[in-house]
């Protein structure tokens, strides 16, 4: 593809609105247009009807995967307690004085 037929458009596009206007409607702009659609219109078709199939299955794939039927559903029974105390709270042992300042006697780990 020719560089300058980008050129042109680019150049259209910076143009101010009324100026852009009134050089959109000169024939030899309209036949560009025309012309340039004629040979794009099967891609742009394509690539939207491929776009637009991707969004319908992606969607739909997000609906199978969030929405069950109500009978696909496994439920599991879950037996609760019939009264709901709270738990008893376990005392920590006592510590002894002597082994408050060494590791190995607080974990276990000495021959005393």
């Amino acid at each position: 593809e020719d560089q300058r037929n980008l050129m042109v458009i680019e150049d259209l596009l910076r143009m101010p609105r009324r100026v852009c206007r009134t050089v959109l409607h000169h024939p030899v702009i309209l036949t560009y247009i025309q012309n340039r659609w004629k040979n794009t219109r099967w891609t742009f078709l394509v690539s939207f009807l491929l776009y637009l199939l991707f969004v319908i299955l992606y969607s739909s794939f997000l609906g199978m995967m969030y929405w069950r039927h109500q009978e696909q559903v496994e439920r599991i029974p879950v037996k609760f307690p019939s009264d709901c105390r709270r738990e008893i709270e376990v005392a920590a042992p006592p510590r002894s004085k002597s082994s408050d300042g060494d590791v190995s006697l607080r974990s276990g780990f000495s021959d005393k």
